[in-house]
């Protein structure tokens, strides 16, 4: 998973969104011990399909970005993610993973190589394919012979399980993540997920490189946060998106493909990304597109654009601009905060 560019990146004006944190919390649980993660109630036990669990730490405070490290015959490591992503999609967040894997170095895919790409049903996923793995075939100048790619639903947050191993070829590292996949212990009664594809190519947004930010005033404050609330509340389905183009792992442009202006910017393969969308006028007033950017726990609404921004410009302006507002994306979505400088002027 790549981290190290959320990092880099810093979102300091963002103030109510931290990124992750270059090395994860080392959580304390029993080498004996199954460990249940209280939000979604995941349980990774000490051993799953043949792989024995290392560790399990925590890319921040709340438990919104757990990584687990497990060893396995055959010279293979498993690495488990769980996160709570600011865009639900399993398409999406399949596809960076995937670019993830194909422009490491270590791997040294070759520009020919191409994954087994397989939609399958998460344990408790009611038969439907809601989920998506890849295995690649390597060697050549890799120290692997195979590395494997697994994104499953657990309601709004994603289970990310990658394998890799110096010993056993692609089919018998598919069929280890098919069991590995099969033995992480998910909670009952999680609702059924959309089948999941793999992503199509699209055309990039046309953005402006001479769009520009507008202040913004308490009633757009108030309105972009309460569509945000109501939005997590309704649960609406996820949307199809489509990839318009990337700068390589840093940052990928999807957008949804019904005819509508503007995109998403996922950031890394890790769960954050930029939104860029038109707002509906307000009494006539003129377009305006919000910025906002999605974290794992809080959406954060930054000054709008007064036309189309670029995808570079879009997330200059993220890393620079202050939030206005945030709402809570983990829980009932009813916590909003406003800008102190924005509340406290006259209207």
């Amino acid at each position: 998973m790549i981290r190290s560019f959320v990092a880099i990146l810093a979102f300091a004006g963002l103030g109510v969104a931290s990124p992750a944190a270059a090395d994860p919390r080392t959580l304390a649980v029993p080498a004996t011990a199954g460990w249940k993660h209280a939000l979604t109630g995941v349980i990774l036990m000490p051993g799953l399909a043949g792989f024995t669990r290392e560790s399990i730490g925590d890319y921040g405070e709340g438990e919104f970005d757990i990584v687990a490290q497990y060893k396995g015959e055959g010279a293979t490591d498993a690495t488990i993610y769980l996160f709570h992503p600011g865009i639900d999609s399993v398409p999406l967040w399949f596809d960076r993973a995937r670019r993830a894997i194909e422009l490491r170095d270590i791997y040294a895919l070759s520009p020919t190589t191409q994954p087994r790409v397989t939609p399958f049903s998460p344990p408790g996923g009611g038969g439907v394919a809601s989920a998506l793995r890849a295995t690649y075939p390597l060697g050549g100048k890799s120290a692997f012979a195979s590395t494997s790619l697994a994104v499953m639903p657990v309601g709004d947050w994603l289970l990310v399980v990658r394998l890799s191993s110096s010993m056993l070829d692609a089919d018998a590292l598919d069929a280890r993540m098919v069991a590995l996949t099969g033995a992480i212990v998910l909670p009952a009664g999680i609702a059924a997920a959309p089948a999941a594809a793999p992503v199509s190519p699209c055309s990039p947004a046309k953005g402006s490189a001479k769009a520009r930010q507008v202040a913004p005033d308490m009633m757009q404050a108030l309105i972009m946060s309460a569509a945000a609330g109501a939005a997590r509340k309704d649960r609406k389905p996820v949307p199809v998106y489509c990839r318009a183009a990337e700068a390589g792992v840093e940052w990928g442009e999807y957008r949804i493909p019904d005819g509508s202006e503007g995109y998403v910017l996922a950031l890394g393969d890790a769960g954050r990304a930029i939104g860029v969308f038109a707002q509906t006028p307000l009494l006539g007033g003129p377009q305006r597109y919000s910025l906002s950017y999605m974290g794992l726990d809080r959406t954060s609404f930054l000054p709008s654009f007064d036309r189309l921004p670029t995808p570079e410009l879009a997330l200059t302006a993220a890393t620079q601009s202050k939030p206005y507002a945030a709402v809570d994306t983990i829980g009932d979505g009813s916590n909003i905060v406003l800008d102190s400088d924005l509340t406290a002027k006259k209207r």
